[in-house]
């Protein structure tokens, strides 16, 4: 376990947001978070509404940055100018990490959303890693399998299924997986089987990590095209795969089960 600690002005919008958002990619680590100049206030309502929005809660007021809170094993700062004042202290240049993100301070609701979306990206930029799926993370993903689907794969069919045409890649929080994806490649063809995310890691950036990490495999391996299907009342699922790049090319009628449910067929072409 790690004890990290985010700090921005006022502790009231963009480090207690991101620290909400680690300690749900990393629930194991002590996470505080602080600020140069907090004055107590409440954290802001429009940063809990933003956390909100993606199903994490937040209370509490701004916290002033004490000496007993810098024998942390990082430090996760919003702007340079935080770096700095670490520096100043004491606090080792390796220690700390830059994210980097825009102050919502003044802006509207929409404003702080961007902002949330932002901290999601970086931080899943530095702590989620996509990796080829092994034996050993099987039992895992068929449990996940079993937590998402009515018609899961089993650890058996997954096994068998490893070095059979079929690239499976799995995202990696520091050792603990929190999604899984499969993609069937036929000759210069690609088919995703399944994509798959805990729901307590749902809404963090972990799906497009995936997504786009398939991207990339087709086009470093000169796939003409990558397709898929999707539930039709998954808007979230469309949208993420939209914004991707794939495009709505068809229905396959009553393709699922459990409940029955048409499909949304939808492609990304690579050439």
């Amino acid at each position: 376990m790690s004890k990290v600690i985010f700090i921005c002005t006022g502790n009231t919008c963009r480090s207690p947001m991101a620290a909400a958002v680690y300690s749900r990619l990393c629930p194991d680590d002590e996470v505080l978070s602080a600020g140069l100049y907090a004055d107590g206030s409440e954290y802001c309502h429009k940063s809990i509404a933003a956390l909100e929005s993606i199903g994490i809660s937040l209370s509490g007021n701004s916290k002033q940055l004490e000496p007993d809170m810098l024998d942390c094993d990082r430090f996760y700062v919003m702007s340079g100018s935080h770096k700095a004042a670490l520096l100043s202290v004491g606090v080792a240049d390796d220690k700390i990490t830059v994210l980097n993100v825009s102050d919502p301070f003044g802006g509207d609701l929409e404003v702080y959303k961007a902002c949330l979306k932002e901290i999601i990206g970086k931080l899943s930029a530095l702590l989620v890693a996509v990796r080829p799926m092994t034996e050993a993370d099987t039992e895992t993903v068929a449990e996940l399998e079993n937590t998402c689907f009515s018609e899961p794969w089993s650890q058996q069919g997954l096994l068998d299924s490893l070095g059979s045409g079929i690239r499976f890649a799995v995202a990696d929080i520091m050792g603990r997986i929190a999604g899984y994806m499969g993609v069937q490649v036929t000759l210069d063809e690609a088919y995703v089987t399944n994509v798959a995310v805990f729901p307590e890691f749902r809404r963090l950036g972990i799906g497009n990590k995936l997504v786009q990490d398939a991207i990339g495999f087709c086009e470093e391996n000169d796939i003409a095209f990558l397709t898929l299907e999707v539930r039709e009342s998954n808007a979230k699922a469309i949208s993420l795969y939209e914004n991707a790049g794939f495009a709505y090319v068809g229905k396959r009628k009553n393709f699922y089960s459990n409940p029955k449910e048409d499909a949304v067929l939808m492609t990304k072409e690579f050439k």
